[in-house]
């Protein structure tokens, strides 16, 4: 018995579940690796003022023009769909017999 069809497919298997398991831990752990990332390129002068405190009215109005902009974004929709039969069926997509060219017989 031939096992090399039996070993490249385990390996396979094992390679993708691992690939699969390094993703996971990479997309669950982004947002700690983003921080650490911004915390390390920012210099001591640029945390420190990064700490400072915003004022409650200031928060308020940033998200006012938030929420005042995701509004503005999508439409009402009724969620309706028609559709619209036509008579004329015929379409140039659905001729097959447009893009077959009969080839003539070669003696």
């Amino acid at each position: 018995m031939n096992s090399s069809p039996l070993l490249i497919a385990l390996l396979g298997y094992v390679g993708v579940m691992i690939t699969l398991l390094i993703l996971w831990a990479a997309f669950a752990n982004f947002k700690r690796l983003a921080r650490l990332i911004a915390n390390r390129k920012l210099a001591p002068a640029q945390q420190a003022a990064a700490r400072q405190d915003i004022a409650a009215d200031e928060i308020a109005a940033i998200a006012a023009a938030i929420y005042q902009l995701r509004a503005l974004e999508h439409d009402a929709e009724s969620g309706i769909l028609t559709i619209k039969r036509i008579k004329n069926t015929y379409s140039p997509w659905s001729s097959k017999f447009q893009g077959l060219r009969a080839f003539r017989n070669r003696l």
